[in-house]
């Protein structure tokens, strides 16, 4: 356009310097604007890059200090635990407040795998029955006992099924859809003092519709969208008693897509929120009986006679396992690395049993399972182990190891993998 105009005054014929000229003054022209371009793309990645850092310094802060919490309350109580004028009471709570802040810590640590799983594209799901309205009943108690334990007595909780009894079956991947409604109804009690919260289902054509809904802060407009991000929540969190990293939110949102659904926020600042999420609607032809894992922590088990090998080179790990097998009374042995444990369990006919830990000295527990296997394929090997990433469970299996327990390890969830293996 310069150059038209340039040229579209001059008085004379139009010659080749002329057209040279209006060339240079087009080539200029045009660089400037490229540079202008530039520079205002240069400027705009400069504010995302430095929001992005200021959103990961708060995520960071917060998720040093969500670790540092359960852990200093940990090796506070369990300090405190030493002192011998402690009454019964008293230890009983110091006891209770070490459970729980191993779970949260457990919590923390499983929300950062499953985001790492998420973006690496390797989470799966393992789609099997539910009955929902038991699962609705589940998270009720679960709730209950989380704002009594945050002292939330004015905030009242209610239950809405779509479905009325006490069994509506489903076929969904259990575990994530109890998880993405503790989530939800746990961001609710973290930003309710007063009112309620409601959580609920309910039928709609071919989907279920799932809500979580409250009476707290709310979420002004402006923030409503980075919640779902994985750095997002940090920025709205300025009391420190509410503190968090935003990651179940992310998680949430990731786990519902990959289930087939979708998941959004209506909330007004001082009203509250509610969340909505959908799911394919899959229902699982009824049965007369429903099937209920037994409770054997709660039942004397006696396998006297019976001797359990754990390959274990890490002391307390082993003086864990090893405490609860004496209580089902039968015998325990330990190798402390993969090649004495292949030692053992090829020349030792006693045993019935291995608990085989994976990070092992000298040979790993693949290594010893495909030996052991190799003389004694009917001997029954379960791994064990604190890898915790997809595939873990996949190479286990293809080392020959019948089953896989994930660290740590449950009372219940060890007594019911031993009685499946020995009768």
């Amino acid at each position: 356009m310069a150059s038209i105009l340039l040229l579209g005054n001059a008085e004379a014929d139009y010659d080749h310097n002329h057209l040279a000229i209006a060339q240079r003054f087009l080539n200029v022209f045009t660089l400037g604007m490229f540079k202008l371009k530039a520079d205002e793309s240069l400027r705009y990645d400069k504010e995302k890059a430095e929001e992005s850092d200021k959103m990961k310094s708060l995520f960071l802060s917060n998720m040093s200090h969500d670790l540092r919490t359960p852990m200093n309350a940990i090796v506070g109580f369990a300090d405190m635990l030493r002192e011998t004028n402690l009454n019964v009471e008293e230890k009983e709570k110091f006891i209770e407040a070490i459970i729980r802040s191993g779970d949260n810590l457990l919590r923390l640590v499983n929300d950062i795998i499953d985001i790492s799983k998420i973006e690496a594209g390797e989470l799966r799901l393992i789609i099997s029955e539910c009955n929902l309205n038991q699962m609705i009943d589940d998270i009720e108690m679960a709730t209950r006992q989380a704002l009594s334990r945050h002292h939330k007595l004015r905030v009242q909780f209610y239950s809405q099924k779509g479905v009325p009894g006490d069994t509506f079956m489903i076929l969904t991947d259990v575990t994530r859809l109890q998880q993405i409604l503790m989530n939800l109804t746990g961001n609710a009690v973290k930003f309710t003092d007063d009112g309620f919260i409601e959580v609920g289902y309910r039928i709609e054509n071919t989907k279920l519709l799932f809500f979580v809904r409250d009476s707290g802060l709310g979420i002004l407009p402006e923030d409503q969208r980075l919640i779902f991000e994985r750095f997002g929540q940090a920025r709205q969190l300025t009391d420190r008693n509410k503190t968090g990293t935003g990651l179940g939110l992310t998680i949430s949102k990731n786990l519902v897509e990959l289930m087939g659904g979708n998941l959004w926020l209506d909330s007004w600042p001082g009203e509250g929120s509610t969340f909505w999420f959908t799911l394919p609607l899959l229902k699982v032809q009824s049965k007369a009986q429903l099937f209920q894992p037994p409770q054997n922590s709660k039942q004397e088990v006696d396998l006297s006679g019976k001797t359990v090998l754990v390959v274990e080179d890490v002391d307390t790990n082993y003086f864990y396992l090893s405490s609860l097998l004496e209580k089902l009374k039968c015998r325990v042995l330990r190798a402390s690395n993969g090649r004495k444990a292949v030692e053992m369990g090829i020349n030792d006919l006693s045993i019935d049993m291995i608990l085989m830990d994976i990070e092992l000295p000298l040979k790993n527990g693949y290594e010893a399972t495909r030996e052991i296997k190799a003389s004694r394929p009917d001997l029954p090997i379960v791994a064990q182990t604190a890898f915790a990433m997809i595939g873990e469970r996949e190479r286990s299996e293809a080392a020959g190891c019948d089953d896989y327990m994930a660290k740590p390890i449950r009372k219940d969830q060890l007594i019911n993998m031993v009685l499946k293996y020995i009768k």
